[in-house]
């Protein structure tokens, strides 16, 4: 069967459970014409003010392609690509805590690169003090194998920011069993890298789609975490997030070893 519509959006399964909304195109991400991999890279090496080389932007480049590669070749995925898709890198990230990695290191990350890409503009994490503890991984994501191999080493992902719009924060976690193995629901962590890299992309403005971190929960059982962009400002909060059509779960597939 194929999991991806023409416009790389996941096809619910049959017999699904939780809410599903029709996607509303207004809300979208474009796909940038070309990736500069350099520039990317070294932008993300900015933002995170990491002195030490995370790779070199031909290694990065190749990484990407060979997981392209894999990704095309599972049946029924290759419209995946039809969708907005980003290649993405992170360096080894030994991190204990979410919440805390979260407050402390990624989200002001994340400020400084909105804010070099908008200067006019502001980044608010409402959730500032109450992620420490707070934030814990939901089993039938797949996310925890994203912490595991970030904690050992440096990564390179595809990042499809728009695979689950319309979906309810319970519908992205459930469409998961029905996936190949290699894909991953999208979480915070990974989401921040993505939007340190393409500020332009996935922070644009009020029209892009708010993306929903639904690989974790936020305190409690059905409350989950999301960045919210504006055409004035970028905020990352978390809530009970249900059905929207302006809101999207991400997925995300790792280079295979």
């Amino acid at each position: 069967p194929l999991f991806f519509d023409r416009h790389g959006r996941r096809i619910p399964p049959p017999g699904m459970k939780s809410n599903v909304v029709d996607a509303n195109r207004a809300y979208r991400f474009n796909q940038p014409e070309k990736i500069d991999y350099a520039a990317r890279l070294a932008h993300l090496q900015a933002m995170l003010r990491f002195k030490k080389p995370i790779m070199s932007p031909a290694e990065f480049e190749d990484q990407a392609a060979r997981a392209r590669e894999q990704i095309e070749s599972l049946p029924g995925c290759a419209n995946v690509f039809s969708g907005v898709h980003l290649p993405v890198c992170a360096p080894r990230y030994p991190m204990k805590d979410i919440g805390k990695s979260l407050d402390r290191f990624l989200l002001p990350a994340v400020g400084r690169s909105y804010g070099a890409q908008f200067p006019d503009r502001k980044f608010k994490n409402w959730r500032s003090g109450e992620l420490m503890r707070q934030v814990t991984v939901v089993p039938e994501s797949r996310y925890a194998t994203f912490v595991g191999e970030i904690r050992k080493s440096p990564l390179v992902w595809w990042h499809f920011p728009g695979a689950l719009q319309g979906f309810s924060i319970g519908a992205d976690r459930e469409q998961m069993a029905a996936l190949p193995t290699q894909f991953i629901l999208a979480g915070p962590v990974s989401t921040s890298f993505a939007c340190i890299m393409y500020p332009d992309v996935l922070c644009r403005d009020g029209r892009v789609q708010a993306l929903d971190c639904a690989a974790v929960q936020w305190r409690v059982l059905g409350r989950s975490l999301y960045f919210d962009p504006s055409d004035s400002k970028l905020g990352f909060g978390g809530g009970s997030l249900s059905a929207g059509e302006y809101c999207s779960g991400g997925v995300l597939v790792l280079r295979q070893a």
